[in-house]
């Protein structure tokens, strides 16, 4: 039977199309059939997809695909984990960070139940990162998430995270006791490391040892080895599998290339030094941003701050993806206390802010 329910679930996102979908329909309002909660779930994302695609306006969003996190995945009580989902812009508004991607039922597993939305145009994805925590009491979890615009209302796909909190946890990967020394990473692949927009790849690792514990980075976390996961960058993307024995690490690198992926700033980031500050002033602040694009190509940005402040544009060049910093001196010379704030507004090739970096003044 539950093999039976699993390929209906499996299936229940492409049932839905044409006269099937309006009888399917038909049967879950009246009850024909017992449906179990996954199922309820992937019928009623399935119908939203289906009619999100039909209906086109300001506000819309489709499910696109589970970056990370397949439904059902295994956590120790209390574990971290990264969820991202991959949702398209399927209305004729752009998405900024005024819009939120919001917890609308189930369990949360996040304090976070309202984070900003990434930009999207209409058209273009974007992907949604939620860091959640497995809850401590062995069970099965889900939370669901839909896009809330600035005007406070819901739309597009309502999508959700499944998980199975486990107990015991799930024993560590076969290691020499106490281990000593350097650790031992036996591979570390990628099924295809060139692929195009939209498609994923499955990484690989084989047996890790003399180690406590091995890791890899871009929201994966801790694994247990050997092992594998898919994975699918919206840009070329640098993995890393670091594996740990006390203060000694080994540590190995796959890179996925995104080909005809266009070139673009894929996270930016800002801080003051200091971050706080009393005494005589003028003082100057440094604001510092950190800039990361998916490739090689120019980024224009300009440091814009809460008293008015507004930089020249400047521009900076990547020779491929990766990340690069940038400054800003700042003086502060009015006395009294204060927290002014500033940010780096990305010019081009998107129009893109970091988050406002504050600093906390007491000038004498």
């Amino acid at each position: 039977m539950m093999s039976r329910l699993s390929n209906m679930n499996r299936r229940a996102r492409m049932l839905l199309g044409g006269l099937g979908a309006l009888v399917l329909l038909l049967v879950v309002l009246f009850g024909a059939v017992q449906m179990n909660e996954e199922w309820r779930a992937n019928v009623e994302l399935a119908m939203a997809n289906n009619l999100s695609g039909a209906a086109v306006g300001c506000d819309n969003a489709l499910f696109v695909l589970d970056v990370t996190v397949a439904d059902n995945t295994p956590w120790a009580p209390g574990q971290a984990f990264n969820k991202i989902w991959r949702m398209r812009n399927a209305g004729t508004c752009t998405w900024t960070p005024d819009y939120q991607w919001v917890f609308v039922g189930g369990v949360p597993m996040t304090q976070n139940v309202a984070l900003p939305a990434p930009y999207a145009g209409p058209g273009a994805t974007g992907d949604f990162l939620v860091p959640m925590v497995a809850p401590t009491t062995p069970g099965k979890y889900t939370g669901y998430w839909q896009l809330r615009n600035p005007g406070g209302a819901l739309f597009g796909a309502r999508v959700w995270v499944t998980i199975v909190t486990i107990n015991p946890a799930p024993p560590p990967p076969p290691q020499p006791v106490g281990c000593t020394g350097i650790p031992n990473i036996s591979s570390f692949t990628a099924s295809s490391t060139t692929i195009t927009p939209g498609q994923s790849t499955t990484l690989s690792w084989g047996l890790v040892g003399n180690a406590d514990r091995a890791e890899i980075d871009q929201g994966i976390g801790g694994v247990a080895t050997p092992g594998s996961v898919n994975v699918a960058p919206g840009g070329t993307t640098t993995y890393t599998l670091t594996a740990r024995c006390g203060g000694n690490i080994s540590q190995a690198q796959v890179t996925v290339n995104v080909v005809g992926a266009p070139f673009t700033v894929t996270g930016v980031s800002a801080f003051a030094e200091p971050s706080s500050y009393t005494g005589l002033c003028p003082k100057t602040i440094v604001l510092r941003g950190v800039i990361t694009t998916n490739g090689a190509g120019d980024v224009t940005y300009q440091w814009e701050t809460t008293t008015g402040l507004t930089s020249p544009s400047a521009r900076i060049s990547f020779g491929g993806a990766g990340s690069q910093t940038v400054n800003f001196p700042w003086a502060i010379g009015a006395k009294g206390k204060g927290s002014p704030s500033g940010r780096v507004h990305i010019l081009s090739p998107v129009d893109t802010f970091s988050n406002q970096a504050a600093v906390a003044i007491n000038c004498q």
